[in-house]
């Protein structure tokens, strides 16, 4: 396969940012198909533009969004921060993605009147999101006269309380939304998916090139995760990090799937592709340009361990609400699904596992 390779100004311009849509969607693809330009490119041109498709233009550096995310920016920092996340969804995207999609969405200023409304909303949820439990008879009055027969109460364990009650207070917020119908993770699988304006048209997979299944778009558990795609052909499996620097790829293959042998860092968003062999001896890369990139990311450590945590205390409550904040969608319906059928008194975990169930099914 022959490429026309840009030139170092058409490089050093899109470093830059100071090209037009088309000329950057145009070097992206080159870049996504060569490794040689992208070794020129080095780190710094690679690390903010893939987020920045379909845009041309100055973006919000990674240091400035980074300190937003931290609370360090400047308030003139946070004005700046603010409009231009207001009109540029990749940018508001980007933000989300290090704001770790489990705070607050800081996608545009609208948000903050929606979750101030949210707030009052969730608690008067709260107080209807319990089980109704009988009322006590009113103690007697009458003096007692057999003082030996009287028993202490009874203690209420923590097992025999309702189980929401017992759930952090995040988690309680996560099952009041899925209980309204709304995923908490909607806004990362939209990232890892993209949104209608920022993909870019792309027709059929062509004939002679595999279809990539899974991970796309998607967020994987394992940091080993198994990678599968349509036919059995000669592939070799590439993935990258979020800069566009390769982070791991297999030799030459002949099938239908691949694990790669070492651990990707958790918490990191990747994009992968298949370079396919073709007749002639060239490779071709699926999925082709312009067909949107499969991404996917990888459970960070801190939402791994408590998932693991709840697994093990056997509260599949806690684990299946943990899945739906994360964006593992599939296991949290399944997990609250099996929470309906450890408690079918409960009408509260019936309707959030169909409410889990309907979501999982419309992914």
């Amino acid at each position: 396969m022959t490429l026309t390779h840009p030139s170092q100004a058409v490089l050093s311009s899109y470093r830059k940012g100071a090209l037009a849509t088309d000329e950057l969607l145009a070097v992206d693809d080159h870049l996504a198909q060569c490794t040689e330009c992208r070794h020129s490119m080095g780190d710094a041109g690679i690390a903010v533009r893939r987020f920045a498709e379909g845009l041309g233009g100055e973006h919000l550096t990674y240091e400035a969004m980074e300190r937003h995310v931290d609370g360090r920016s400047t308030p003139d920092e946070q004005e700046i921060v603010a409009g231009h996340v207001a009109f540029c969804d990749a940018c508001a995207q980007e933000l989300d993605d290090l704001a770790r999609f489990r705070d607050v969405p800081r996608r545009n200023t609208a948000w903050w009147g929606f979750l101030a409304a949210a707030a009052a909303a969730i608690i008067v949820a709260m107080a209807v999101f319990r089980e109704p439990r009988p009322v006590a008879p009113p103690a007697s009055t009458a003096p007692s006269t057999n003082v030996t027969s009287a028993r202490p109460p009874e203690k209420v364990t923590p097992a025999a309380r309702d189980p929401f009650e017992l759930l952090d207070p995040s988690l309680r917020q996560v099952a009041v939304a899925l209980d309204s119908g709304t995923l908490a993770s909607a806004a990362l699988l939209a990232s890892l998916r993209g949104t209608p304006e920022q993909q870019r048209a792309a027709g059929e997979t062509p004939d002679h090139l595999p279809r990539l299944l899974a991970p796309v778009g998607a967020v994987v558990e394992s940091d080993r995760p198994l990678f599968r795609w349509s036919d059995a052909t000669t592939v070799r499996v590439q993935i990258f990090d979020r800069e566009y620097q390769l982070v791991a790829e297999s030799p030459r293959l002949y099938g239908t799937s691949w694990q790669p042998p070492s651990r990707l860092p958790r918490g990191a968003m990747y994009r992968w592709q298949l370079a396919v062999q073709q007749a002639n001896g060239d490779e071709a890369i699926a999925p082709a340009p312009p067909a949107v990139a499969a991404r996917f990311r990888v459970l960070d450590a801190h939402a791994f361990e408590a998932l693991n945590a709840a697994r093990k205390s056997g509260s599949t409550l806690e684990a299946g609400l943990i899945c739906m904040r994360e964006g593992l969608v599939e296991e949290g319906a399944r997990l609250l699904s099996q929470h309906a059928q450890e408690h079918p008194e409960s009408a509260n975990a019936a309707r959030l596992a169909e409410k889990a169930r309907t979501i999982a099914r419309s992914k």
